[in-house]
């Protein structure tokens, strides 16, 4: 488990914000085309909540104005959210960890930033 100062060391990790910046516009894509619902996901159950939509058609349309930040606002969220790993782990997370990790954050990020 890594401690308070070694999480604050990766917070600009720059292969991590990369992955973090493609899983963001990755999310923001299927917000925006409306297959954020449990129906049209893969997945049997959904991270969104689906009164949620207006705040998370917000977040992704401010991720396709500037990826960038975004994945950045995000990468401190992350990395916290899995404090309990080693900083190896949180480094060298999977795809679809990451990915998991950014959807699981979107409706707790756009109703404080929207809602």
């Amino acid at each position: 488990m890594a401690d308070y100062i070694e999480l604050h060391g990766i917070f600009k990790e720059r292969a991590l914000e990369k992955k973090l910046l493609v899983a963001c516009m990755k999310a923001a894509q299927l917000i925006l085309t409306n297959n954020d619902t449990p129906e049209k996901l893969a997945e049997p159950t959904s991270p969104w909540a689906d009164s949620n939509h207006a705040n998370r058609a917000k977040w992704a349309a401010s991720v396709i104005r500037n990826p960038l930040v975004i994945a950045q606002r995000m990468q401190p969220y992350v990395i916290v959210a899995n404090s309990g790993q080693t900083l190896s782990a949180i480094t060298g997370a999977s795809d679809t960890l990451i990915q998991d990790n950014i959807n699981e954050a979107i409706d707790e990020l756009a109703i404080a930033q929207f809602g």
